[in-house]
């Protein structure tokens, strides 16, 4: 999940690296402890590779998206 975009934007994956204290890249690319199966990971992994895809997407067309989407869970 989100092949090459990490290292297509990787001040903006170290910043999420900063905050969530973990390899955003290792996780969503190898996941070594087995973590995204649990949504307190597959979460913010979700968001940060959607926020740099919008941003690839933005820098390729210039154009913004005519409709985004989401979700989001609680954890209990």
């Amino acid at each position: 999940m989100g092949d090459g975009l990490f290292s297509r934007f990787p001040d903006q994956a170290a910043v999420a690296d900063g905050e969530l204290g973990y390899s955003i890249e290792a996780l969503c690319l190898r996941d070594p402890d087995g973590w995204l199966n649990n949504t307190r990971y597959t979460q913010p992994a979700l968001f940060v590779v959607n926020a740099l895809r919008f941003l690839d997407r933005l820098l390729s067309t210039d154009e913004l998206p005519a409709v985004v989407a989401g979700h989001s869970l609680e954890d209990p």
